[in-house]
């Protein structure tokens, strides 16, 4: 009766229901797993239906985890959906069929992108999807019929580990990474030995802001000079906002301007050599135009001539060797024009490749211009961004030189998004976002308690 019963739950399991559900309901009513020895009691055809059952399953499970892998809702870009971008994010935005419409975009210091055709856009504070709903919208006026657009994070904002860790700084942001992760990358909680070279770190601090502040102010006068290089200018304009002295801003400026008017000096020579040229092969043409209508001229007397001994010769009053003469002569001077004509065309096909030569050198001396330009703009972006934090790095080293309490360390993380800034003290266990700065403040202990009586020791 037990058996009968189990192979009657058996048997509407699996006509209905996917084989762990049928283990289910057999273990529900006592019937214990599907071992191979309740397996047996039934005929072949239930139990390969059983298995014809599993391998559905396992096909629908392999078939769903394509399709969330490939629309692109695999862990990390599940992840990436609910993140608020910011400034320094550099995004991947596609547009099928568009390659020019595609490319990477990075985030600048206003929390906006620029996208061909629809210029500046907004983003920072949005979610990916919100990113993305805005270019379709964007496009689908009037410049895309039915955009498809796919937008992911190509690079994340990295996060800034600073305080009482190994090695402070910055670090690649990773997907499901808690402040402890952070801390880890950093190397570690700072041993208590070390928690008394604060003055030595914010030395380190300070001169990694006094180099982001040197290398702003100097692109910043590069920008300059190649501005003034697409005019053709040789004097660069005073930069505003540069924060190193006068007299190394003139010095820098100098150094510059010489570049500048050594690149303009080569491209004008270039340019009279081609000009010399084509006014020497305008004068050549002038000379063969010359050359062919003084032997049209001639050919026409001869044609002249040999009408009038035709006349005379057949009057008997000329020789026929006489004519013979001239409309060999005439051929001749066909020839030459034909020769003449022929190399005035290869004139003009010379001077139209001067003319070329020309306006390749122009159009690559601005073409070279405007990539450095484009490059130089986005370093100075990249800093713009990377130095407040650096300076809060620096004036977090500032402080860092407290000594109470017992051996404790506190996590405090920074996080900015659309509303604004904001510190709080976090357990380790915290998730990150991309660019958030995790602070690790050490609750020192004194000397006495560390063993370091002299402060000899401590440094």
């Amino acid at each position: 009766m037990r058996k009968g019963k189990c192979a009657s739950t058996l048997v509407r399991s699996t006509g209905s229901s996917p084989p762990w559900a049928a283990a289910a309901m057999l273990q529900a009513r006592g019937c214990g797993s599907m071992t191979s020895e309740t397996m047996g009691m039934f005929p072949w055809a239930v139990k390969q239906r059983s298995f014809t059952m599993l391998r559905r399953a396992r096909a629908i499970t392999l078939i769903w985890l394509v399709w969330m892998w490939g629309a692109g809702l695999a862990p990390a870009a599940i992840a990436q959906q609910s993140f608020a971008l910011g400034p320094g994010d550099r995004l991947t935005v596609t547009v099928v069929g568009e390659p020019d419409l595609s490319g990477e975009f990075t985030i600048d210091n206003a929390g906006e992108i620029t996208i061909p055709l629809l210029g500046p856009i907004q983003v920072a504070g949005s979610t990916l999807g919100d990113v993305k709903n805005e270019i379709v919208a964007g496009l689908t006026k009037g410049f895309v019929n039915q955009p498809n657009v796919f937008v992911r994070i190509a690079q994340p904002r990295p996060v800034y580990v600073l305080g009482d860790v190994e090695h402070p700084g910055v670090y690649p942001y990773q997907y499901g990474s808690v402040i402890l992760t952070a801390v880890a990358q950093a190397g570690g909680y700072l041993r208590f030995e070390k928690l008394f070279d604060a003055k030595s770190q914010y030395l380190l601090a300070d001169e990694r802001v006094k180099v982001h502040a040197q290398n702003r102010d100097r692109l910043m006068i590069r920008i300059a000079r190649l501005e003034a290089q697409l005019n053709m200018e040789t004097n660069i304009a005073l930069p505003q906002g540069l924060s190193m002295s006068m007299s190394a801003t003139q010095r820098v400026i100098a150094e510059d301007e010489q570049s500048l008017r050594q690149q303009v000096a080569a491209l004008r020579k270039q340019l009279d050599l081609l000009g010399a040229q084509s006014k020497q092969q305008a004068v050549e043409k002038e000379n063969l135009a010359s050359q062919i209508a003084s032997e049209r001229r001639q050919a026409a007397l001869i044609r002249q001539r040999i009408e009038d001994y035709a006349n005379l010769s057949r009057k008997g009053l000329a020789r026929e060797s006489t004519t013979l003469e001239l409309n060999l002569l005439l051929a001749s001077k066909e020839s030459g024009v034909m020769r003449l004509e022929v190399e005035l065309s290869r004139l003009h096909i010379d001077s139209t490749d001067l003319d070329n030569k020309k306006h390749e050198a122009e159009a690559g001396f601005k073409k070279a211009a405007i990539s450095e330009l484009n490059d130089a703009r986005q370093r100075l972006a990249e800093l713009e961004f990377t130095l407040p934090s650096a300076r809060d790095v620096r004036e977090a080293r500032l402080s860092a030189n407290r000594i109470t309490g017992p051996g404790l360390f506190v996590t405090k993380l920074t996080r900015r998004d659309s509303s604004g800034t904001t510190t709080k003290e976090m357990p380790s266990n915290s998730e990150l976002e991309p660019g958030d700065i995790v602070e690790v403040v050490a609750v020192r202990p004194s000397p006495e308690a560390v063993g370091l009586h002299s402060a000899a020791r401590t440094e």
